[in-house]
């Protein structure tokens, strides 16, 4: 097997990586610069930046809607953030342009280190942050704390365990 570099473009080292599950070709970058990178075409070794009004902060996570390639996420790390701009969201990742808009309302100014969409609803969303896991019923829309006996501690991954619909989370 052959592999080609096709992160040589990027002005800053790869801090996250999502793969859409719809299309394996949809690749979403994100970098420690705070830079959102795509590429779509079938073996391609070109990146497309596609920040937008993204902030210049360390990217904690991306992660693409496992039933529609055309709605992604970006987390952000750091601090200094104006409201809701933590998370930011695309319904249009595919089409060459995509406009992302603010989807954190609700998470306070820290970072968000990790990211989950509920495969059974993908309205529903997780949100890892530095003082515990934040939920959102209505696709980022607003947020709220989400405890359910979990400690305020700094959360660094979360994943749904396909069979049993269970979110894992790592601190």
């Amino acid at each position: 097997t052959t592999v080609t570099d096709v992160s040589g473009v990027l002005p800053a080292r790869i801090s996250a990586i999502a793969i859409s599950p719809q299309d394996d070709n949809v690749r979403l970058v994100g970098t420690t610069a705070g830079t959102i990178w795509l590429s779509t075409a079938p073996g391609s070794t070109t990146m497309t930046n596609i920040t937008g009004p993204i902030p210049g902060r360390y990217v904690g996570r991306v992660a693409i809607d496992p039933t529609n390639a055309n709605v992604a996420y970006v987390a952000l790390n750091g601090f200094g953030l104006a409201a809701g701009q933590h998370v930011w969201k695309t319904t249009n990742l595919l089409s060459g342009n995509p406009i992302w808009a603010i989807a954190g309302n609700g998470i306070p100014d820290v970072p968000v280190n990790t990211f989950a969409i509920d495969p059974a609803n993908t309205s529903v969303l997780f949100a890892g942050t530095d003082i515990g896991v934040f939920r959102s019923a209505n696709g980022g829309t607003s947020w709220e704390p989400f405890s359910d006996g979990l400690p305020r501690v700094a959360v660094f991954g979360m994943e749904f365990h396909k069979t049993q619909r269970l979110l894992r989370i790592s601190t």
